[in-house]
């Protein structure tokens, strides 16, 4: 037997049977990895959308809070939309926040008359501020939704007058 020809028999390459087990098993790698991924983008998704609402309703919270800790006087009439004066040393402020649509927006009216609008927060789709059995004691509610995920968020403040 010549060289080339003991060469060609001990070189023979891959029987079908042994292709599709290798196809089979590349197969099963790819779709598992597949899986775990999908689960993983979902995951870090739903993560990312609570975090986003976690930090809307507390910014929103923080806003409210804040100007009625130095609030002269607060107005729950509408508990969606409270009203906020703050007394200066130049006169009286006023802050009043409102849903327009899913953005909370606080505008700010200063002595004199000019006002500004910002948005606090987004994604919002509940706010209410109501007075508790302790005077000048109010609880802030508010709520963000995005995405079918939502996040509540309520806190207690005391106005010192």
């Amino acid at each position: 037997m010549s060289l080339v020809e003991h060469s060609l028999r001990s070189e023979r390459g891959l029987t079908l049977v042994e292709l599709l087990i290798v196809m089979v098993l590349a197969g099963l790698i790819i779709g598992a990895t597949w899986t775990i991924m999908t689960g993983a983008w979902g995951a870090w998704g739903r993560t990312s959308t609570a975090a986003a609402l976690d930090m809307q309703s507390e910014a929103g919270l923080a806003a409210i809070s804040s100007k009625m800790r130095m609030a002269s006087s607060v107005d729950v009439a509408d508990p969606q939309n409270p009203v906020i004066k703050v007394q200066g040393h130049s006169g009286e402020t006023v802050y009043s926040f409102e849903l327009e649509g899913t953005t909370l927006r606080m505008i700010t009216t200063v002595p004199g008359g000019s006002s500004t609008t910002a948005p606090v927060a987004q994604d919002v789709s509940f706010i209410q501020v109501v007075e508790t059995a302790y005077s000048g004691a109010y609880t802030i509610s508010i709520a963000c939704e995005r995405s079918g995920a939502s996040k509540t968020a309520s806190t207690q403040v005391t106005v010192r007058r």
